[in-house]
């Protein structure tokens, strides 16, 4: 009764002391059998929140510090607990962030790469093309002052090749006509 009583004061520590000793008068007491049962979970519970307010204290300062991604296991863990509100928000927010900056991550990827295939084709005179690549980039990156500048310069390079095919610039073919006199000096 006594270690009933104490379980229910949400001491478990002292009731499994209580329920120890009564098996060792009768090791079949099923209520002590249960009661020390129940004692132990109720322990291994508190450790375990505990454990989570612990993790939940260290995604907190991971997350302050600025390491989103490091802040996911620990606040996945935290979050487990249904009472643990903030760690549930911060986990969101931080899963928000991580998602964002994987997006740069492949935004700047694909910016680099655009950039260094219009440079290649700027490089091999193909300036039409170096053209739509530049003019791609600067759809995702309309301040890229860098791809402004090769734009104007493919632009003027794409207009000079099609000037030069349609209006080559040749040697004028000159004529001297002189009029024929009957006169011979």
């Amino acid at each position: 009764a006594e270690a009933r009583r104490l379980l229910e004061e949400d001491r478990p520590a002292e009731a499994i002391v209580r329920f120890d000793e009564v098996l060792v008068i009768d090791a079949r007491n099923a209520q002590a059998i249960e009661g020390k049962h129940d004692a132990q979970e109720r322990i291994l519970a508190r450790q375990s929140r505990q454990r989570l307010a612990e993790r939940f204290t260290e995604g907190k300062r991971v997350f302050v510090a600025g390491q989103y991604q490091k802040v996911l296991e620990p606040l996945t863990e935290a979050a487990t607990d249904p009472g643990n509100a903030a760690a549930v928000s911060l986990l969101k927010q931080a899963r928000g962030l991580v998602e964002r900056m994987r997006q740069q991550r492949e935004l700047a990827v694909r910016i680099d790469a655009l950039a260094a295939d219009a440079e290649r084709l700027l490089a091999a005179k193909r300036f039409s093309e170096a053209w739509v690549k530049l003019e791609a980039l600067l759809a995702i990156d309309s301040a890229n002052v860098k791809a402004r500048e090769r734009l104007a310069l493919a632009q003027r390079m794409t207009g000079e090749a099609l000037f030069e095919q349609w209006l080559p610039n040749q040697a004028p073919l000159l004529f001297f006509y002189e009029p024929r006199s009957d006169e011979v000096e």
